[in-house]
């Protein structure tokens, strides 16, 4: 499937960094309906890519736990222009970001769950 860039729009992918984490969380909540009081559990999970417009957080791909504990990526969007495309490109960012990190982590997912706990933890500490 050939999913276009949005015309006017200068959106750019790239890993997460720590100084991205309170605009993801805003982001999360929001799309999830959750009360900033909320606690994160494991369906937030580990985020690893965002996409930017004009330097402004747009969106996010995380590594997460379903239902039966097993890892999927999600995307959360904001900005409604090229929704299509921002979410297969964070996919496919997320992914390759995560089999770096972690390997292959659909057969092996120790380490990423692991990694999705105690950032949840750590998170809701703070």
């Amino acid at each position: 499937m050939n999913v276009e860039v949005p015309h006017n729009a200068s959106i750019k992918f790239r890993d997460i960094h720590f100084s991205d984490l309170n605009s993801v969380i805003s982001i999360y909540k929001k799309k999830t309906q959750e009360s900033v009081t909320d606690k994160l559990t494991a369906r937030f999970g580990l985020p690893s890519s965002i996409a930017t417009d004009n330097n402004e957080i747009i969106g996010f791909a995380s590594a997460s736990l379903n239902e039966t504990d097993e890892i999927k990526v999600d995307t959360y969007i904001v900005k409604t222009v090229g929704n299509l495309y921002v979410e297969n490109m964070l996919k496919q960012h997320a992914e390759k970001a995560l089999y770096s990190r972690f390997g292959d982590f659909e057969k092996d997912n120790i380490s990423l769950k692991s990694s999705i706990h105690q950032l949840v933890v750590w998170l809701n500490k703070y």
